[in-house]
């Protein structure tokens, strides 16, 4: 294995740490931000259809969506950097 091959072992590595921390976040939100998070990340619903299966507004799920990321970020600012 060359230089090149272990760098980017690592950085596959970092990168699945990296998803993990985040799933285990997302899985300890309040519930409304959980489903909105997880319908969002892994099915790749729209937020218009976010808000019919949660029954909210289309404006409610962009803004805990935006929030949620925003608390997120912050956390992984301070776990990761």
């Amino acid at each position: 294995m060359n230089y090149q091959d272990e760098q980017d072992v690592m950085e596959e590595f970092i990168i699945g740490e990296k998803k993990q921390w985040l799933y285990q976040q997302i899985l300890k939100l309040p519930p409304r931000q959980k489903q909105i998070m997880l319908l969002s990340a892994s099915s790749n619903i729209t937020d218009e259809d976010i808000a019919k299966i949660l029954n909210l507004s289309i404006e409610n799920v962009r803004v805990l969506k935006h929030r949620t990321r925003k608390k997120l970020m912050k956390k992984y600012e301070e776990e990761w950097t």
